[in-house]
């Protein structure tokens, strides 16, 4: 038996045609699981005598990274929350930046045996977020936030969820299931504590750090709500 060396795609993302986009995303990372609820029955003395297993499914997780200076704005606008790829129904999309790197997509999903998804309620990245993703080296304030001149971004990140509900059938197998409020929650971090939020941002948290052994540094997080594309 050969041992692989590499990130395995398991959402195929790296292999979407983006055009007139050219996809730059490679995957660095992913894992899958199998899940699979046991039941089992016992006898008077407490022997198993009965077995059966239901609602198979599969859980995965991959990250990419977005290996160009452009062009990440226009090759999210090919990815959503709800989607199909590859077989597997992405649950969430996250991506994340820093001043020490190039963009990091996460994407989480998963697929049932029974009554497997076949589509569902998509959720697109909002416009102004992709606005913002020119895809090159460095940390993005997805938020929008106004900063003063004391104050720069190091780290920026969204991620673009949705509440997931499956049910089962009478037998303890997958029968039907969508995912419904869809919502989009940020966070960013600074060196510098002038932040001020923008305009249409719900729950908002700013967190401000002192030490005596560096500089001000802040944390920001947000929620927007979306609606389904």
């Amino acid at each position: 038996m050969a041992i692989n060396w590499g990130a395995v795609d398991v959402f195929d993302i790296s292999s979407i045609d983006m055009s007139p986009a050219t996809n730059y995303f490679v995957p660095v990372s992913s894992s899958t699981s199998a899940k699979v609820d046991h039941n089992t029955a016992v006898g008077s003395t407490g022997d198993i005598i009965l077995t059966d297993d239901s609602n198979d499914m599969q859980e995965a997780s991959a990250t990419y990274r977005w290996n160009a200076a452009t062009g990440l704005d226009a090759a999210l606008a090919f990815l959503s929350v709800g989607m199909i790829s590859d077989s597997i129904m992405v649950t969430s999309i996250s991506l994340k930046t820093s001043g020490t790197g190039f963009p990091e997509l996460e994407v989480q999903g998963h697929q049932h045996t029974e009554e497997a998804h076949v589509s569902g309620s998509a959720y697109a990245i909002p416009a102004g977020v992709m606005a913002a993703c020119v895809g090159a080296f460095g940390a993005i304030d997805f938020m929008g936030n106004t900063l003063d001149g004391d104050t720069t971004c190091t780290e920026g990140s969204f991620t673009v969820a949705v509440n997931h509900v499956d049910v089962t059938d009478s037998a303890n197998d997958h029968f039907a299931g969508d995912g419904r409020g869809g919502n989009i929650a940020y966070s960013s971090s600074y060196t510098g504590k002038g932040v001020t939020f923008a305009n249409g941002m719900l729950n908002q948290n700013l967190s401000v750090q002192t030490s005596a052994d560096g500089f001000d540094t802040a944390t920001a997080s947000a929620v927007q709500y979306i609606a389904a594309t």
